[in-house]
């Protein structure tokens, strides 16, 4: 039993220090949480989403990039300044 109590303690204990660790932001989307696992899940999901995800966000900043390019209308005062 004593054994099964420390198990617990050093749990919280974990939890705690994700809590700690986390800014604000990140802390108010898992603080209803309660295990480390439910909690590795979430930040997982928030820093590097799904597959689905992923490639959503790599078409965004290749779109972003192709935008970049310097037209040959612009000088490059107007190119740099975008």
């Amino acid at each position: 039993m004593k054994q099964h109590e420390k198990e617990i303690l050093k749990k919280e204990k974990v939890v705690s220090y994700l809590h700690s660790a986390l800014t604000d932001d990140d802390f108010t989307s898992i603080m209803n949480l309660e295990t480390t696992k439910q909690i590795w899940y979430e930040l997982n999901k928030m820093y590097h989403g799904d597959k689905k995800m992923k490639i959503i966000k790599l078409l965004t900043l290749k779109r972003e990039f192709e935008m970049l390019k310097m037209k040959e209308s612009e000088s490059v005062k107007e190119y740099t300044s975008k």
